[in-house]
């Protein structure tokens, strides 16, 4: 069950113990045998029992008898309580299959009850829900609705993949996405975004952006997709002296930018290392580092660059910020505010929370709220509440 809440929780059902699932079965079966049903003494079994000991009780009651305990009860009881009854010896991600089918089944759908299973559980227990109901979702929703119902179902590397598929498919080539994705991950991240993205699509992640990008952005495109930066805490001053250094003669101390040598150090210096490096380059130069990279280089290799420094400095900041930018003007860009909000759910969105406010004064929730519509907003909300 922890994969489903892999947060620590209180329950109210705990596993029997002593537990005997034969012994179950027997007060069972003698509950519903002859005229009448005792179902205070079915009640007292199943109401008691966790879900793995049901489930047991289910395979110990066909053994012994050669019927299917479920069908049996469903015989001996109606109404609400035969459902309740059916919905205890029911494998949890079987359940709430069969609730989100219920939902959208016939006239309308119960999208109420979509939120509730959808935004409740972990990212493992939904997509062991519900990763087959993905062609149903979409026959029934529509909009940034259903993208957020799809990517809520999919895999965070899998989901990546086809974020960077999306993001160079086509003409144009969507250089925030890849930024934002690419610039914010680990090293395994990139490494298991790229294996799926080679099982989808066939062709390898740095051959397709190799093929659409060009210049000093691909050559960081493909530097990033290599997923070798150094990830260790350990910081050496004089190193980072050098590398402050090295990025000032390569910029704002020459004609011309060595562009080489800032995508060198950026790419694969660890985090704790590029962060005394911003600090020694604000005492050589006398400003931070973000006002040389914008001095220096423009479009997307600029965007890439100044992703780079602010995730190093603060990553739920450069989040609250993307999120910022997503709603502000007139429209809202969807595909931006569905992949913050669902990639980074399970991460650090509560801290991308509390950056957003203490940079904006507002919260999060209320800003979605107030730009986006029905079970759309009522989606994200849930996930960011």
């Amino acid at each position: 069950m922890a994969a489903y809440y892999p947060i620590q929780c209180t329950p109210t059902v705990y596993p029997a113990e002593p537990f005997d699932a034969q012994a179950d079965a027997e007060t069972l079966r003698a509950a519903m045998k002859g005229f009448g049903t005792d179902e205070q003494a079915i009640t007292d079994v199943l109401g008691r029992r966790s879900i793995t000991q049901r489930l047991e009780i289910v395979d110990a009651f066909k053994t012994m008898y050669g019927k299917d305990l479920i069908k049996e009860i469903k015989s001996e009881v109606s109404g609400k309580y035969e459902t309740a009854l059916v919905a205890l010896l029911t494998p949890l991600p079987n359940y709430y299959a069969s609730e989100l089918h219920h939902a959208m089944a016939g006239l309308g759908t119960d999208e109420r009850a979509l939120v509730e299973i959808l935004c409740t559980l972990s990212n493992y227990g939904v997509r062991t829900v519900a990763q087959e109901l993905i062609a149903e979702l979409k026959s029934e929703l529509g909009g940034a609705y259903e993208d957020a119902v799809v990517a809520l179902l999919t895999s965070l590397p899998e989901y990546y993949a086809k974020e960077i598929h999306d993001a160079v498919a086509g003409l144009g080539t969507d250089e925030g996405a890849l930024v934002e994705v690419l610039c914010s991950l680990s090293n395994y991240g990139i490494s298991t975004v790229a294996a799926a993205y080679e099982e989808l699509y066939g062709n390898s992640l740095e051959k397709d952006l190799k093929g659409d990008t060009s210049g000093n952005f691909k050559r960081l495109m493909v530097s990033l997709c290599t997923a070798n930066r150094d990830e260790s805490a350990d910081v050496d001053p004089e190193a980072a002296r050098n590398d402050a250094q090295a990025l000032l003669d390569a910029g704002e101390n020459q004609w011309g930018t060595d562009e080489s040598t800032f995508n060198a150090i950026l790419v694969s210096r660890s985090y704790a290392h590029l962060r005394q490096v911003f600090r020694e380059y604000e005492e050589l130069a006398g400003h931070d580092i973000e006002v040389a990279i914008k001095r220096e280089f423009a479009g997307s290799t600029e965007d890439g660059f100044l992703s780079i420094a602010r995730c190093v400095k603060d990553k739920t900041a450069y989040f609250a910020k993307r999120l910022h930018d997503a709603m502000a003007g007139a429209g809202t860009d969807d595909r931006t505010l569905i992949r913050i909000v669902v990639a980074r759910s399970e991460i650090d969105l509560g801290d991308i929370k509390e950056a957003y406010v203490q940079l904006y004064e507002k919260n999060l929730e209320d800003r979605i709220a107030s730009d986006c519509s029905g079970d759309y907003k009522k989606l994200l909300v849930t996930l960011v509440a």
